[in-house]
Order: structure tokens, then sequence, then C-alpha cells
């Protein structure tokens, strides 16, 4: 199968697509802040675009998908400010959802989460949910998208709504903050009173669902479900769980910072689906503890680091590819022996049509002003008398021919982008 998994791919996304993987599908990882991502096998593709920009259903469509993942924001993903932007999240889950329409995927998930339910006594399927945060009002939306393209078009659509995750490779979730802040502080807050009861869900059990669902034809009628493992634990049964393994850790509780993600009735998945989560976090933390420190621990090649690095100087790295473009383009054209351009390959016209294609207009016309000191340089080397050089008309077709091509390329570059910009702009001015 070709699998789609965007949205918010920071967090669960590589560890579904690594389990998709294991059973030989294709899988395509589209979204923004990819740059971290250790994928390790050939059949996950990571393409870094961002699924609510207007290019991204054009990239897509060069691929037939038959499921499509899209995973939502949740609440332990938003970070300490509380920053988010809701309404990029629903651009996003728009695109996608007209992308599984007019490409005729047979199944469609949206993760969203129990959030949803707020401060309800019953997390039931067949409830209607009341949101009480932001977020949980943007996730509920995004499920009336959902709704609205099965109920309209026949989208096979499923309504995910999931507890906090963890896992292998799950790295901003609420499990994994606390046990990152019991390494490094003496005393942790955890959010809530101390007899606030917490759902979780291991990242495989989330996988092995999905593969069962997509198995099972018939679940595309059922809208929402609710995945969840084992009993809820409570705030003062966490605080002891994590205790064990950090004995010099105190662990105390905030009523003002409360979450809404909790544990929800799982009826449907196991009636229906005959599924049971395998993991269950009063075993298995000690194998979490182990699985982050396994990835914390992976290296990155010295070619990554040095990758990374840079990509922070990007505005630096023009003018240093700029100058040695320039350099090398000298060297070519001694080397081959072209001292005199037109004799084989003129390197000159060559950078200026790179440079100018890349970065636009102005680094067109310094590129062109460089390969023209090159020319000068050249004609200097062969001992050309400047007289001659500057009453020659003929001398000055080469230069002005490089000038011509920064500005004519150069300024069809920046056109473009330009006119990406403002469609982007008119799309999210109508939406």
């Amino acid at each position: 199968m070709n699998i789609l998994i965007t949205g918010d791919i920071s967090s669960l996304a590589l560890p579904i697509a690594k389990e998709f993987a294991k059973e030989r599908n294709k899988i395509v990882l589209a979204g923004e802040n990819t740059e971290s991502f250790i994928v390790g096998t050939k059949n996950i593709v990571v393409h870094p675009i961002n699924p609510a920009k207007r290019l991204f259903k054009d990239a897509m469509t060069a691929y037939k998908f038959d499921v499509v993942i899209f995973i939502a924001t949740r609440e332990e993903q938003i970070k300490e400010n509380g920053e988010f932007d809701s309404g990029t999240q629903l651009d996003a889950l728009r695109n996608v959802l007209e992308l599984g329409k007019t490409g005729k995927a047979r199944r469609f998930f949206y993760i969203s989460s129990t959030e949803v339910y707020g401060d309800m006594n019953d997390a039931l399927e067949s409830v209607n949910p009341i949101p009480v945060t932001i977020n949980g009002h943007t996730l509920l939306t995004g499920e009336g998208f959902c709704n609205y393209y099965r109920d309209e078009f026949g989208l096979n659509v499923n309504i995910i709504r999931i507890p906090f995750a963890y896992g292998i490779g799950e790295n901003s979730g609420f499990l994994y903050r606390l046990v990152q802040e019991s390494k490094k502080q003496e005393t942790v807050v955890i959010p809530g009173s101390h007899d606030r009861s917490w759902g979780f869900l291991h990242v495989a059990d989330l996988a092995d669902f999905l593969k069962i669902a997509i198995a099972e034809e018939y679940s595309a009628t059922i809208s929402a479900i609710n995945l969840s493992s084992g009993d809820p634990v409570a705030g003062t049964e966490l605080a002891g769980q994590l205790g064990k393994y950090f004995h010099n850790v105190t662990y105390d509780f905030d009523d003002g910072l409360k979450l809404f993600t909790r544990s929800a009735s799982t009826s449907i998945a196991k009636d229906k689906f005959g599924w049971l989560a395998q993991y269950d976090i009063r075993v298995d933390l000690d194998a979490y503890q182990d699985s982050i420190e396994a990835v914390a621990g992976q290296k990155h090649s010295r070619f990554q680091l040095f990758a990374k690095g840079l990509s922070g100087f990007s505005g630096l790295l023009r003018w240093i590819e700029l100058l040695l473009g320039a350099v090398l383009t000298q060297f070519l054209t001694q080397l081959t022996g072209t001292l005199i351009q037109y004799k084989y390959v003129d390197f000159r016209l060559l950078f200026v049509v790179v440079m100018g294609s890349i970065y636009g207009i102005q680094f067109g016309l310094w590129a062109s002003l460089l390969v023209t000191i090159s020319l000068f340089y050249t004609w200097y080397q062969l001992g050309i008398e400047w007289s001659l050089i500057f009453y020659n008309v003929g001398n000055w077709f080469p230069i002005a021919l490089y000038f011509a091509t920064g500005i004519i390329v150069g300024f069809n570059r920046d056109r473009n982008e330009s006119l990406i910009e403002n469609k982007d702009k008119q799309i999210k001015t109508h939406l």
C-alpha cells in the first residue's frame, strides 16, 4: 500500500511510519520540521512541505495513496507558552481532505484527541463532545470537516481520539517531558490534582489499530473511535511509578496547570474491531526509559551535523556560494582551456544562469559582475591591449549577454515566487 502520513508529524508520524514499513508498505511523510528525522529505511520518503501550503496538493498528486493519515496537533504537543495556529491546522486538514477526495483514497484517518471531551463526565463515542480549550475546539472543528467529506463526497473517514501518547520515537508528549524533567530537576510539577486520572496509549498500539481498521472495510461507516490503554492512571500512581526510577525527585501537583486530555471508553475498538492495547504504562515505564536513552544516544553523521549547522546561516551561504561559484567558474575556464567564450562551453554564462534561477535577480546581477571581472582577467592574461578591449564593440557583447541573462532569469524566478506568495495570501484571505 501507498500511505501518506501528514499534519503535525513532529511526534507520532515517524514511529507509525516505521510500524507500517515493517510490512513493506510505501510511506510518505509530509510536513515541516523533518530535519531531525532518522528514517533508516528506504520504504519511507520524507517531504519537508507544509500541508497548509497551496503547493502541497500539487506535490502529492504524483503519488496514488491508498491510505491517508492526518495527525492533528494534540494538547501535549503545544508549547508551554500556549501559542499555536489553529487556522493553519484547519487549512492543512482541508488540503489533505481534498487530496484524499480527488485521489480517491481508500481510507482516511484523522488522529484527534480525547481533549475534545473537556470536563464532561463521560468520554463516550456516542455523546457530542464539549471542548473547553481552543485546541479542543480546533480538533472538534477538524472532526466536523471529516464528517462533511464523508457525508458529501463519500470519503471513507475514521476519526480516532487518543489520550497521551508514548513509545519509541515519540518525543514531545506529556510522559516524555515528565521523564526529561525528572532527569534534570529535583522537583517536577505534574499538572492537575493528585487524583486526576490519566490515559496513555503506546504508538505501537495505535499503529496496530490502524492496520486492523484498514483491513475492516465496514469500519468506514463508524465515525469517532476512542483508543486508550488499560485502566486510567491516577496522578499519585503516576508519580509513584516515576519515583521508582528517579529516587531523588519530588513530584508536586498544580491544579492551575490542568490538562484536559484523558482516558476514554474504548467499547467500539474492543467490540467492533477486537482490538486490545498490548502495552501498559505501569509495566512499560522501564522499557520506555531505555528507549528514550537509545534514541537520544543515536549519533548523526558528521556530514549531517555539519549540514544542519549550516542550515541556520542560509543568508550568508548565498554569498559564499556566489563567491565560490565565481572562483570555480574561473578555474574550470582555465582548466579546459576555454579562455575565450564560445570555444566549447561558456562556464561563465552557466554560472549566471544557475545563480539567477536559484536566488533571483539580485544574485543574477552579482554573478554577472563577477564573471565580467573574470573575463577582464582572462584578457589581461592574454596580454591584449586595454585600448583594443574598450574600443572593440564585439568585446562588449558577451558582457551584455551575461547581464541580460542574469536579469531575465532572475526576474522570472522572483516573479514566480511573488505569484506563489500572493496566491497563498488570497487563499488565506478567503478562508
